[in-house]
């Protein structure tokens, strides 16, 4: 089976050994936080707050983070979009989740006058907090998103 979809630049020379092929050429991710629902502010959380947490973190695995209008005017700059949300329970806990998404442009192989945005890379998680500990679970399911996003973003990168 051949490709389906091609990426631009050097990024589009990369032949699909593994998964990890589509952050080979990759400098950088820019971050998207989607609007958190009322459960996810009422348990504490700001987009502000998880914005410098997965800078901290993108930091400190070696993956360059850029400005959002980078992805739109650069090849080699992907989002990372994260949405988060926590809604309570009637009986007390919150039921909370996290999904983190690397959303690159691509064209069709076929045709390469069609495109548009893809994910190439996908994690999701879901656990169940008290308002005390949703801050604190939801920092260290961010941590081991970003921790599994930092393997495959360096071995790709490295290849």
């Amino acid at each position: 089976m051949g490709k389906v979809l091609r990426f631009g630049g050097a990024r589009g020379r990369q032949e699909d050994v593994d998964e990890n092929w589509m952050f080979d050429g990759l400098e950088g991710l820019a971050i998207v936080i989607e609007d958190l629902d009322a459960g996810a502010m009422e348990a504490g959380l700001n987009r502000t707050n998880i914005q410098f947490h997965i800078e901290g973190r993108l930091a400190e695995i070696g993956i360059p983070v850029a400005p959002l209008i980078a992805a739109a005017e650069d090849e080699a700059i992907a989002v990372l979009c994260v949405a988060i949300g926590a809604e309570q329970h009637p009986a007390g806990p919150f039921a909370c989740f996290l999904s983190l998404q690397v959303c690159d442009l691509a064209t069709l192989a076929r045709n390469p006058a069609q495109g548009g945005g893809v994910i190439t890379w996908l994690a999701n998680d879901f656990w169940a907090s008290s308002l005390e500990d949703v801050q604190g679970d939801t920092m260290e399911a961010l941590d081991e998103g970003l921790a599994n996003l930092g393997k495959s973003f360096l071995v790709g990168r490295d290849a």
